[in-house]
């Protein structure tokens, strides 16, 4: 998301209508980094959360497409996860 706002940023600047889209989508352009960082910390809540209690808490509640995709996209990664996991557990720890 920081890479598309950083590229329209660039289109914008180069436009010869830059000033038109900064009067329609000004407040847009500036307040998007905000809420970009707001999301990136609630996804950190939540991966976090997720950590402490564990996979099967999340697998009982996702359905079986869901399940099959996430198990696909990180069967070639178990070490990463299981390495993210120890370390995200290991911050939280006193």
């Amino acid at each position: 998301m920081h890479q598309l706002l950083s590229k329209a940023v660039k289109a914008i600047e180069s436009s010869e209508e830059k000033e038109k889209i900064y009067q329609l989508m000004g407040d847009v352009l500036v307040d998007l980094p905000s809420r970009i960082q707001h999301l990136e910390r609630c996804l950190d809540e939540v991966s976090y959360t997720l950590c402490l209690l564990g996979e099967d808490f999340l697998k009982d509640r996702l359905n079986m497409s869901s399940k099959a995709r996430i198990d696909t996209a990180v069967e070639g990664a178990p070490s990463l996860i299981r390495s993210s996991r120890v370390r995200i557990v290991q911050k939280a720890s006193p």
